[in-house]
């Protein structure tokens, strides 16, 4: 969701104006009304997807909807994703965080999306770990014997298969596994890690030049004892690394780097991240975006509702609270006026300022809703267009207003269209979008006087809320 003009809990404007109404109605209502609603700004920390990935309701979710594989990525690559998105799993990390917040509450969560990446950098980030044991070399030799390495690659081609049908006997057609061995090179051993692909017959070497494996030995330069990464430990190595694996490398190469990253003796994972070269220096390529997205705790559950609420305060020189005047402004001359037949500002309900209109009665100088109706008068008698010149001509002040009321409500329409086409409706959820306005009629206001609120019907479209356009008591 992009940054509005102080975005509010929705419910706390229903709860000012309904609270009078339950009080009067239901005897010590008051007494039962939760106390502890917020409106709360959350950043998600590197624990926070670690817990999406490992709670219990989530696992259960990810089993039934075949992506448990998915889930524990959370956690590695610290983001959402397509597969595990925010909007279903965050709720379980804000009931284990936030579990005395009462209903009505929002969070707005601050979190990361991994987008889409290749299908094989996808593929190999899903990939499991089997490292040969001495069991594993006997096949090899079809005796028990103290050998444990391959000493050479002829014997790694003809046996790799035969020993990992025996290790996955149950293994898909194009599964994947990082395969970790030792291979003789003149008095000792190197372990050495390959990737091998079962075809649905055998398994082989998984070729791919984008591709490349880290070995043991390539951690020895950096200070690491063991075949695999820790911590930040990938990205602050890794880009040296590939200079000197690729010395020759030309600008926009690119390689997928696979590597075991340790989090607990009994949780290690296989990370496969591209890299890419821009002529002086490899840098990880991402598609990871932070993105920020309102929860509301209803019905004693957080559920994914982007409702939010703009305070059109009566704050002279706010810039982003005069974009929205000017934005309703805006609409007014491009949909009524210039339709009309105007040509110039001035000519009908936009004054000649150009930031402030008497259709609606948005003033983007002042900030607020000017509904003067002789103001009103004095600007529109001006008009040489016959329909604005008389279109409060004949009415009493009450009915100006009245009529101004109704234009209100197209504009403010109109406004959200030109400042939120990203708002779209959300299954299951209303998508609400609620403002707060000041109504300037001769006596001085620093306060917001009214409310309305706007369903999102589709992307960038809105309708008016019946009855939403009330005074805030």
């Amino acid at each position: 969701m992009k940054k509005i003009v102080n975005i509010v809990l929705i419910a706390t404007v229903f709860l000012i104006t309904s609270c009078d109404y339950n009080g009067k109605h239901f005897p010590n209502y008051n007494d039962n009304v939760p106390k502890d609603i917020q409106m709360i700004d959350y950043t998600m920390t590197d624990a926070d997807y670690k817990t999406v990935a490992t709670n219990s309701t989530n696992k259960a979710m990810a089993n039934t909807d075949g992506v448990a594989d998915q889930l524990k990525l959370v956690e590695t690559q610290k983001a959402f994703s397509k597969a595990i998105s925010a909007e279903k799993y965050a709720p379980a990390l804000l009931a284990a965080k936030f579990p005395t917040l009462d209903n009505n509450s929002a969070i707005r969560l601050m979190y990361n999306v991994m987008g889409s990446m290749p299908e094989y950098l996808d593929t190999l980030n899903r990939v499991g770990i089997i490292a040969l044991n001495n069991n594993d070399y006997d096949t090899v030799y079809n005796t028990s014997s103290n050998i444990n390495y391959f000493e050479n690659q002829t014997q790694i081609n003809n046996n790799m298969s035969k020993i990992l049908k025996g290790r996955l006997p149950d293994a898909k057609q194009d599964t994947i596994i990082h395969t970790t061995y030792n291979f003789r090179v003149g008095t000792t051993n190197e372990m050495r890690a390959n990737l091998f692909k079962y075809n649905g017959t055998k398994w082989t070497e998984y070729k791919n030049r984008l591709v490349y494996v880290m070995q043991k030995n390539d951690y020895v330069p950096m200070g690491i004892r063991y075949d695999n990464f820790s911590g930040t430990q990938a990205d602050s190595y890794l880009p040296t690394f590939l200079k000197d694996k690729f010395a020759y490398a030309a600008a926009d190469q690119k390689v997928c780097v696979v590597y075991k990253f340790y989090v607990s003796s009994s949780n290690t994972y296989i990370k496969a991240e591209e890299y890419t070269y821009d002529g002086s220096s490899w840098a990880k390529s991402t598609a990871i975006t932070t993105v920020t997205s309102q929860f509301v705790k209803t019905n004693n559950k957080w559920v994914y509702n982007p409702s939010v609420t703009i305070n059109l305060s009566p704050i002279r020189n706010d810039a982003n609270i005069k974009a929205y005047y000017q934005a309703a402004v805006d609409w007014v001359w491009e949909n009524i006026d210039q339709p009309a037949g105007c040509t110039a500002k001035g000519q009908g309900y936009v004054t000649s300022y150009g930031n402030n209109d008497y259709y609606g009665g948005m003033s983007a100088y002042y900030n607020n809703i000017d509904m003067r109706a002789e103001k009103a008068r004095e600007q529109t008698s001006k008009s040489t267009i016959e329909a604005i010149k008389n279109a409060y001509k004949d009415m009493s002040n009450d009915e100006v207003t009245k009529q101004m009321t109704k234009n209100l409500i197209k504009e403010l329409n109109g406004m959200l269209e030109k400042k939120h086409p990203e708002a779209v409706p959300v299954d299951g959820v209303e998508v609400i979008y609620t403002i707060n306005m000041p109504i300037y009629q001769g006596t001085p206001i620093t306060t917001n006087t009214h409310t309305i609120q706007y369903k999102v019907v589709s992307q960038g479209k809105f309708e008016y809320v019946e009855g939403s356009f009330l005074p805030i008591k």
